[in-house]
């Protein structure tokens, strides 16, 4: 089995065995070490602790909008400079397993709440809290390119409803992962760390063949297809 190790921002419990399951069902055996509810920043920065005794093959990074450390507003002047921070304390949680481990890193990134606290003002306003995140998006999508996988939760909210991803009753009773939520994230967990594994064994930059003409849009496609992704060889 591939050594795996879920950290998250919220409760983990329900998602953590539909990712084993639905990486079998692209047949790949997952052996995943769930870390305790929203102690990810303990566990990845404590060089002796349990994630990295387990000395994972790959890391997955379950975090939620909430964990962001943007302000509610700033000075449009100042808004690339707020959001290069928030970037900045991303990475160097890649860096830092990176450091102590050689597993790969698949990250969701930030699914935005709805409404935008300034409605449709909000594409003209780039200080707000909500324009930052969506730009934040982007710079660790640009960042992540070849060293970490990024599940696109943000597009998988879009695709299936905000109001349906997010439920503010369950989320202050539980912290929970929801239906659908849990199938979605768990469906396109799976396939981004059948990829990352893929790459780390082919060798980044080789050519591993999938069931996707374009491999790197992989994961997003075996979301939406009855048939699973999955790694068929490597040249």
């Amino acid at each position: 089995p591939i050594r795996g190790a879920l950290l998250g921002s919220f409760t983990t419990a329900h998602l953590a065995p539909l990712i084993e399951l639905a990486a079998r069902a692209s047949g790949l055996t997952i052996d995943l070490y769930e870390g305790g509810y929203g102690q990810y920043r303990q566990e990845l920065l404590n060089p002796t602790s349990e994630l990295y005794a387990r000395d994972p093959e790959v890391v997955i990074l379950a975090v939620h909008e909430g964990e962001l450390g943007l302000p509610p507003f700033v000075d449009a002047a100042d808004a690339a400079a707020v959001v290069e921070s928030e970037l900045a304390n991303w990475t160097t949680y890649w860096e830092t397993i990176a450091e102590h481990s050689s597993a790969r890193i698949v990250q969701y990134n930030f699914t935005l709440t709805a409404p935008a606290p300034f409605g449709h003002l909000t594409t003209t306003l780039p200080g707000s809290r909500h324009a930052m995140a969506q730009a934040l998006n982007l710079r660790l999508g640009a960042s992540a390119a070849g060293r970490v996988g990024i599940v696109d939760c943000e597009r998988l909210a879009s695709s299936i409803g905000k109001e349906r991803w997010f439920s503010a009753r369950q989320w202050h009773s539980a912290k929970p992962v929801i239906p659908p939520r849990s199938s979605v994230l768990s469906s396109a967990s799976a396939g981004s760390v059948s990829f990352s594994i893929s790459t780390t064994r082919c060798g980044v930059g080789s050519s591993a063949k999938t069931d996707s003409a374009d491999s790197s849009w992989g994961v997003v496609r075996w979301v939406k297809r009855s048939s699973p992704f999955s790694v068929t060889s490597c040249s």
